[in-house]
């Protein structure tokens, strides 16, 4: 190539080093990793063992020289799901190149070279940032649609379905919806669903209530939580209220004094994503939707496996045409080919074979309040 001297430093490693310095940036975008840590498999398919949740019984008395009483075993099942693949690029064309060229050969290189390049390393970031994201998505949705997954469309759509208990999905009494802020009985809900959870497939009391800003207002602006701090501290009717101070009434309404209670987390989930470039913004949380989950993480695992191109590059074509590079806490592959016959054409791209799994699913729940 003329003048490869800019593009020495356009590698899938190079781009890899600033992608994980960037990336450090943005952790806190990625809310559902905790509960979702990543796990590497071989297989193109994720599988676990899902075991019949119950609570320890205790082992009954005997009388000496006799046979054991039998228990019949809890039972578990395997959940077998195919991992979906994920691929997409960019490119710099001819026209591009010989722009970007002209520009690092002339007397502008020494001021304007670090900054073609950070625009090179941005658009594969972008793509980085886009795959992080779908998996942020997918993890949202296996919490916010009930333990249901449905990304893409047309030929490369994909779903699955770990079937969260129908125990587990809630909804308020008629005219008590969470909106009707006169009559919604939150307190009330929020202890007899949490009671449901913990007696019913997952024994598990839920300490983490997650939904978006439009649900949490509701909770906000709620007449009987409002009337009850006014009488306990008061207060003159139709006072601001701070979150703080209603956060604090609702645990003190559900303590139950019980050895071990955990008080419960509110998160308030008000971003979301935009599936391919010229979709509408999609928000993780839709209105009225309240996630019950229990505050110890994980809930499952984000399964990766390896690219066709970790697969074939690591032992063939990892040469001056095409290179690639793995990032390892991921399982990301960026690739960059640059074509030897017209058009001629530098391409990156990322490539990502993985999936969220829900093993705890019955340990969470789902509210419908509006």
């Amino acid at each position: 190539m003329a003048n490869p001297s800019i593009f020495d430093s356009f590698t899938p490693d190079a781009l890899a080093a600033y992608i994980e310095v960037l990336s450090k940036q943005e952790e806190q975008n990625y809310i559902t990793r905790p509960f979702f840590p990543t796990v590497y498999t071989a297989d193109l398919e994720m599988s676990y063992l899902k075991a019949k949740v119950s609570l320890p019984a205790a082992i009954r008395p005997s009388s000496f020289d006799s046979e054991p009483s039998l228990r019949s075993p809890s039972g578990f099942r395997e959940i077998i799901k195919e991992i979906p693949f994920f691929r997409e690029a960019y490119f710099v064309g001819e026209k591009e190149y010989k722009e970007l060229v002209a520009i690092y050969k002339g007397d502008k290189a020494a001021k304007y070279g670090q900054e073609i390049l950070n625009n090179f390393y941005e658009d594969g970031t972008n793509l980085y940032s886009g795959a992080q994201m779908q998996l942020e998505a997918m993890r949202m949705q296996l919490l916010s649609k009930g333990g249901k997954i449905t990304i893409g469309d047309g030929a490369a759509a994909y779903s699955a379905d770990f079937e969260m208990p129908s125990q587990n999905l809630f909804m308020p009494a008629p005219g008590k919806e969470w909106s009707n802020t006169a009559t919604a009985e939150i307190i009330k809900d929020i202890r007899a669903w949490r009671e449901a959870m913990q007696n019913g497939p997952g024994k598990v009391l839920p300490t983490i209530l997650m939904m978006n800003l439009k649900t949490w207002n509701y909770i906000l602006d709620n007449e009987i939580i409002a009337r009850g701090i006014y009488d306990e501290r008061n207060i003159r009717d139709g006072a601001a209220l701070a979150d703080g101070e209603v956060r604090d009434y609702i645990q003190k309404k559900l303590y139950t004094g019980v050895v071990g209670y955990r008080p419960l987390t509110f998160m308030v989930i008000d971003n979301g994503y935009y599936p391919h470039l010229d979709s509408g913004f999609v928000p993780y949380f839709d209105d009225g939707k309240v996630a019950l989950l229990p505050g110890d993480a994980p809930l499952g695992n984000t399964y990766w496996s390896d690219t066709p191109e970790a697969d074939i590059g690591s032992t063939e074509l990892n040469t001056g045409k095409f290179t690639m590079r793995v990032m390892e806490d991921s399982g990301i592959t960026i690739c960059q080919s640059i074509s030897d016959t017209p058009p001629m054409r530098i391409k990156t791209w990322l490539s990502m074979i993985a999936m969220p799994s829900f093993p705890q699913v019955d340990k969470c729940g789902l509210a419908t309040v509006a």
